[in-house]
């Protein structure tokens, strides 16, 4: 962190949760209190992957030693029996102490979790939608009051831009396998929790009826991660699977024709670049945490009535379990069926053509 003698105000900003599909919904909230709030001095609580989605223009970031994703391996067993909001009521003073002094703290965290009705909100399908709002306009509101800033609806729709080193890259990526000229499909298929993902042999289903339409067809997953292997080895004709950071990644879904992925990080970032996106929700409520804007996509929820066992489906989450209280091995975004995303990306791109 640079000098604290420039008579400027400091503020830190703790966000709400870590991961990149949070850090593109922060995105937005940043930027309005960058151009608002032009005489204090941002600092933003952030992981590594944080400056390759939104630069550092205007404010800075900083990692918190007291910023943990998961409890230390022998407190696990014991941390569904801590609540979420003492975790976040805590992580104020703990990170002010670890980084301060600052003239405001405001703690993201704490009003998630205190604003947002998990138990009614979390699974779609569960409770009436009635009253249902998005993480971004919780958390905008909270910011309104608290600054005296206006974010309006308009504003609050999470922007990215690949670098031109990026573009460049992807440029070059797709053109030495032939995909330039070419309509791309690229599908995000992994993510941290299980419960959100999609069948093996759907994925290879989407795969093989785009493919023998003319699409090209490219994998967004960590290289060597194990359910996005299994996507792969599925598939008849192997979507490309490139090696690639967080930036390439960017790029290459900014190049992509559409995108159709699971709730998580990439679908985000597809929403926030502008490409077209077909997301695919179970367990989560897309009005809840999905994207923000559906200007240029769709979300494809399961059809499957939510029993009363769903009720406490957010604490799978929450203490990360990953395990399903309705269903056997599985979550239910399982359940969404390969012709539903067939006919949701023909309503969303109808120039493409898909069988």
């Amino acid at each position: 962190m640079g000098s604290r003698d420039d008579g400027a105000r400091h503020l830190l900003l703790i966000p709400f949760a870590p991961g990149i599909g949070d850090t593109v919904m922060m995105e937005p909230l940043i930027r309005a209190m960058r151009s608002q709030l032009p005489s204090w001095r941002l600092t933003v609580v952030a992981r590594e992957h944080a400056a390759d989605l939104i630069p550092p223009r205007g404010f800075e970031y900083v990692r918190s030693s007291c910023f943990v994703e998961r409890a230390p391996a022998p407190l696990r067993p014991f941390h569904r029996f801590i609540p979420q909001w003492l975790i976040a009521m805590a992580a104020e003073p703990a990170m002010a102490m670890n980084l301060g002094p600052f003239e405001r703290v405001l703690n993201l965290f704490w009003v998630w979790e205190s604003r947002v009705p998990f138990h009614r909100w979390w699974t779609p399908g569960r409770f009436p939608r009635d009253g249902v709002r998005h993480t971004v306009d919780v958390l905008a509101e909270y910011l309104e009051d608290e600054l005296g800033i206006t974010i309006p609806e308009v504003e609050r729709i999470p922007r990215l831009e690949p670098l031109p080193a990026a573009l460049d890259w992807a440029d070059a990526y797709l053109d030495a396998h032939g995909v330039l000229g070419m309509p791309l499909a690229s599908l995000v298929t992994s993510s941290a929790n299980s419960l959100k993902w999609w069948s093996v042999s759907k994925w290879a289903e989407l795969n093989e009826r785009l493919v023998r339409f003319g699409w090209r067809t490219l994998m967004v997953a960590p290289a060597g991660n194990h359910h996005a292997q299994q996507v792969n080895d599925g598939c008849a004709t192997k979507p490309l699977w490139p090696r690639a950071d967080l930036q390439q990644v960017a790029a290459l879904l900014s190049q992509s024709d559409l995108v159709v992925g699971i709730d998580t990080g990439p679908l985000h970032m597809a929403a926030a670049l502008g490409t077209p996106w077909v997301g695919l929700f179970g367990p989560t409520n897309p009005r809840v945490i999905g994207p923000y804007s559906y200007s240029a996509g769709r979300a494809v929820v399961a059809r499957f009535p939510k029993p009363a066992s769903c009720r406490d489906c957010w604490r799978a989450f929450k203490n990360r379990e990953d395990i399903c209280p309705t269903l056997d091995a599985t979550g239910c975004t399982t359940l969404v069926s390969v012709d539903e995303v067939v006919e949701t990306i023909r309503q969303l791109r109808p120039g493409m053509h898909i069988a």
